[in-house]
């Protein structure tokens, strides 16, 4: 019998072990996820910086390459500053391509950045969506038991009630029984002594 009693309880520790270890890895694999999140949150964050330096950075150079133009008109003279009028549009236009490249990687850069962050919230909401679904259910189940409690008491009242009936019938009853038993006797004997 003690043996037995080792064993359970043996049993009992590995059983108790093993929840432990599933806790832990659960935790981990928790942990895991979360790490990822933030890591790719950071990951966005460096990715918006960095485009916001690359426009930054171009509209600098934009800056130096006007003020250079500028000053190489003033210096040249007349006669140059029709060549540097050319030179100008043809440097404009480079400049405005330039330009519209720039805006079409920022622009992509952000729309990667407002899908990663929008698919992130929906995730989020997701999450909160099922935990919120879940303490629903546990609170429709507990009303359910309080429902069935008070059933369970309902019931028994009115079995109880049932039994006091019927004994105060049984009682009304045998009350009736001597009543008529005695009315008897008085009868008989009233005969007997006549």
């Amino acid at each position: 019998g003690e043996q037995r009693m080792l064993d359970h309880e043996k049993q009992a520790v590995e059983r108790a072990r093993e929840e432990e270890r599933v806790k832990a890895g659960y935790k981990a694999q928790v942990a895991t996820v979360e790490g990822m999140l933030q890591g790719e949150q950071r990951m966005l964050e460096h990715e918006k910086q960095a485009v916001e330096r690359a426009r930054e950075e171009g509209k600098a150079v934009a800056a130096q390459k006007a003020q250079v133009a500028k000053m190489e008109g003033i210096v040249t003279g007349q006669s140059a500053m029709e060549r540097l009028g050319l030179e100008r549009q043809k440097h404009a236009v480079a400049h405005a391509r330039e330009e519209e490249q720039l805006k079409a990687q920022y622009d992509a850069a952000c729309a990667a950045v407002d899908m990663k962050l929008r698919t992130e919230i929906a995730m989020q909401q997701h999450e909160r969506e099922a935990i919120a679904e879940i303490v629903k259910e546990e609170r429709r189940l507990k009303d359910a038991a309080l429902g069935l409690m008070e059933t369970r008491h309902k019931m028994q009242m009115e079995v109880r009630l049932e039994e006091a009936q019927r004994e105060a019938r049984r009682q009304h009853e045998h009350d009736a029984e001597q009543r008529v038993q005695q009315a008897l006797q008085a009868h008989q004997a009233g005969e007997q002594q006549r």
